[in-house]
């Protein structure tokens, strides 16, 4: 399914940066699935993501130089001679058809030629679309694929792995993972072990990149727990887990490669998944303290509502309190039953201010007992 994105026109990469006046809002672009050749990549082929507001592309990388001519033209300046620096003809051309075949999605998505979509980087070295700032990819190429995603329902992160069977997977968990990661997978039979060491470092890569950050500087935990769940995915995409503040999913790949998707949280996804969970019991302390103190407030109370003995649906409309007329008309009190009549009100308040403090102490006991068990 294809994100909903919008763009800036952005500039020629040869003009220099955008003036304000050449902005415009983000359009939306057609569903990957519709979407002319040009749009989705030339070569591209359109993946299910398993995530909703993701457009996954897996591009192949060809080996004959009409191809690579094709992508060059729609390089800048920058990116060809980027290209000219690989000493490996190999790795020139994976770099060219997949800078070639994400330049051409995010035109399509923007609505202009591949050639003027401005691209930058941020100080941690993640590229982005600074004409559109919520429009968010990423990009992998590993043998002879380069796999791309696209969305704007937050950070993105995609890696894509050629399974080599020449080297030793265990030294190098034992360098990057965790130790009850490295544990569990020792534990593993060999050809089990190899097929969940991708699994886990695909997941990792795509996790660092969701983050900004390359895996040298962000390297996930996995717990083994999630395991099972993340190698699911074989003819299709794996279950979405939550690691951290993202949602993971192992991917489908090619024979012989392992890829996979994350996409990081929001700022209301984050305040949900990671605030409130930790912090409702304060929450909650709060707005009942709060109400406690309103229940029992006096004088402040009487100049906010107005002091009028009079029920009203409207907040607006004057009113009164308990706490408020006590003060207000003990003195006044001329007779037994007004006296009287004061100090049931007094006696309510008690009752009234009882039950809602003892109903916040079991609310917060409740949540102190599920925090507890999770």
């Amino acid at each position: 399914m294809a994100p909903d994105l919008r763009h800036g026109t952005g500039a020629d990469p040869a003009a220099g940066p955008a003036g304000r006046g050449a902005e415009r809002p983000c359009a939306t672009p057609p569903p990957a699935s519709q979407a002319a050749p040009e749009e989705r990549g030339g070569g591209a082929h359109p993946l299910p993501s398993g995530l909703e507001g993701v457009a996954l592309h897996l591009v192949p990388i060809p080996a004959d130089g009409a191809a690579l001519d094709a992508a060059r033209a729609d390089l800048s300046a920058g990116e060809q001679a980027r290209a000219g620096r690989f000493l490996n003809a190999e790795e020139r051309a994976r770099f060219t058809i997949a800078r070639a075949a994400l330049r051409r999605l995010l035109g399509g998505a923007l609505g202009m030629a591949p050639g003027r979509v401005r691209l930058a980087s941020t100080p941690a070295g993640k590229p982005v679309v600074p004409d559109c700032p919520e429009l968010q990819f990423s990009v992998s190429h590993a043998g002879g694929f380069a796999l791309i995603g696209l969305t704007r329902a937050g950070t993105l992160g995609v890696d894509l792995e050629r399974v080599r069977t020449d080297f030793d997977e265990m030294g190098i968990a034992r360098a990057r993972f965790a130790p009850d990661e490295v544990a569990a997978l020792a534990a593993l039979p060999p050809a089990e072990r190899r097929r969940t060491f991708y699994a886990l470092w695909t997941t990792k890569e795509a996790l660092a990149k969701a983050s900004g950050v390359g895996i040298g500087a962000h390297n996930p935990h996995v717990a083994p727990a999630l395991w099972p769940a993340l190698m699911a995915a074989d003819a299709a995409p794996g279950p979405a887990l939550a690691v951290g503040a993202s949602r993971v999913v192992r991917l489908p790949a090619p024979t012989g490669y392992a890829a996979a998707l994350a996409l990081g949280a929001t700022k209301w996804e984050m305040v949900k998944m990671a605030v409130l969970p930790f912090a409702r019991s304060g929450i909650i302390s709060a707005i009942m303290l709060g109400l406690g103190r309103a229940l029992g407030e006096t004088m402040a109370v009487t100049f906010v509502l107005g002091n009028a003995h009079r029920l009203s649906a409207s907040l607006l409309e004057p009113g009164n309190s308990i706490a408020a007329t006590i003060a207000n008309e003990f003195t006044e009190a001329d007779s037994d039953l007004y006296r009287s009549s004061l100090i049931a009100l007094g006696f309510l308040l008690f009752v009234v201010t009882f039950v809602v403090l003892a109903a916040a102490k079991l609310m917060l006991r409740r949540l102190s007992r599920q925090e507890g068990t999770k």
